[in-house]
């Protein structure tokens, strides 16, 4: 059974004369700062510059202490123990990280991926502002350097496996033969 119903027809409140009405889209939707792209990457390999955006351009008043490898390295251990405390995800990225001494206003990060050095990035100011503190040296410059590392991965099947105990056993080669063994299975 079907009951009449009244129709209700929709209300648009009016603004006051004092509201503003936005006529277009507030925003648009931009890709997200974090994203990772290929012409990025390849950009930033190319470039391979020093990064210090946070540096005033005059320096010329401010300390520049010498220091040491050593010195330099301390520092970097006790950066990763804080780092590690306090962002366990991006200690695990960048604690393989090696950082050398070029010169007395250079120093360089060695990286061994783009993703790892993506991690840090968001770090480096603050470390770049303990650094120049800890070291009493604010002309430093960081330069990041990407170590490929390839491994070599090789499939040991048992036949060669038994060739390089044969190299130091030659006793199980007179075995193979006299028993016919066969590694292949």
């Amino acid at each position: 059974m079907l009951v009449p119903t009244e129709e209700v027809a929709p209300t648009v409140a009016e603004p006051s004369p004092g509201e503003n009405i936005a006529t277009k889209p507030l925003k648009k939707r931009s890709a997200s700062k974090n994203s990772l792209r290929i012409s990025s990457v390849l950009q930033d390999e190319e470039k391979n510059d020093s990064s210090d955006p946070e540096t005033p351009e005059s320096t010329d008043h401010l300390p520049a202490d010498d220091f040491s490898q050593e010195k330099l390295e301390q520092f970097w251990q006790q950066y990763l123990q804080q780092l590690r405390e306090k962002d366990l995800h991006t200690y695990t990225a960048i604690h393989r990280y090696k950082i050398n001494r070029l010169d007395d206003h250079q120093i360089e990060l060695v990286y061994g991926s783009v993703i790892s050095k993506t991690e840090f990035e968001v770090y480096v100011p603050d470390f770049l502002a303990q650094l120049k503190r800890h070291l009493n040296n604010f002309h430093l410059r960081l330069q990041w350097k990407l170590e490929v590392q390839t491994t070599k991965i090789e499939v040991e099947t048992k036949r060669t496996i038994f060739e390089k105990l044969a190299q130091q056993n030659p006793a199980l080669r007179t075995l193979d033969e006299l028993f016919q063994l066969d590694f292949n299975t």
